[in-house]
């Protein structure tokens, strides 16, 4: 069991990276869910309504116009995630954003003008931190322990 305990001990820093690298995936794509499938935004208030000169683009492309998903070709959404991991002595900062400037333009100026696109809501927080993260730790610290 000791053995185990500092296998633990050793391993402790991967593990701690592996579900932050986890957490930012799974939050983008929450976030994502929820802004392409319910058209809300963080606070979980409607997204705003498309122009109504977008609404007519976006029909002709046999695109839904009920509520704002900031989908039109979803090259924005795929081109969105980690793009920096920093390590420090006490924290590990993981950053999602746009993959390339065209995507951080869009997603900087939606952010501006409609609603901040990349921000996690309460429940969604609570979900990644409180069973997420709790899930993940519980089982790789139980796989190491029982070895």
């Amino acid at each position: 069991m000791t053995k185990n305990i500092d296998k633990l001990i050793d391993q402790l820093p991967l593990i701690i990276s592996d579900l932050m690298l986890t957490l930012a995936n799974d939050a983008k794509a929450l976030i994502q869910q929820r802004v392409q499938e319910k058209g809300l935004n963080a606070q979980l208030n409607k997204t705003p309504d498309y122009s109504d000169q977008y609404k007519k683009r976006r029909q002709r492309k046999g695109l839904q116009v009920n509520h704002m998903d900031l989908t039109l070709s979803g090259e924005m959404w795929r081109s969105t995630g980690i793009v920096n991991s920093v390590k420090t002595d006490k924290q590990i900062i993981v950053t999602i954003a746009g993959r390339d400037e065209e995507t951080q333009n869009k997603i900087n100026w939606n952010s501006e003008k409609q609603f901040e696109v990349l921000a996690l809501s309460k429940p969604e927080e609570d979900l990644l931190y409180n069973e997420i993260a709790s899930e993940y730790l519980e089982e790789r610290i139980l796989e190491i322990l029982n070895e």
